[in-house]
């Protein structure tokens, strides 16, 4: 389906009669390449959202829990993971995870 200038396409994924989730692909001819991506489960609940350039994550991608709530974000650069922020439900950054993998926790998290 074309919006404007943008392509939208909606690629669905069926893994059970119980469970069934979905990707909204969205191509911006106007961002060199940029391609958007959210990944929905149960159709209406978005899982992750991002962007790929050149076929690899780019920029900070965010992780969603099943009910909605923010549990991650990780920033890339040319599809390799430069951090992770972790989230506690309430909303604070709990743990950071630099790009050698080396996990730091807020020692007020409470973890």
């Amino acid at each position: 389906m074309m919006m404007g200038n943008k392509l939208l396409l909606y690629i669905v994924f069926y893994f059970s009669f119980q469970y069934m989730c979905s990707s909204q692909i969205i191509a911006d001819s106007n961002a060199n390449g940029a391609v958007k991506w959210r990944h929905f489960r149960e159709e209406t609940k978005l899982q992750e959202e991002g962007k790929f350039i050149s076929g690899k994550r780019e920029g900070v991608w965010k992780f969603y829990s099943p009910k909605h709530i923010l549990y991650k974000k990780e920033k890339y650069v040319h599809g390799l993971r430069k951090w992770t922020y972790i989230y506690h439900p309430n909303g604070r950054m709990i743990i950071y995870i630099d790009k050698q993998g080396k996990v730091t926790k807020r020692p007020d998290c409470g973890c």
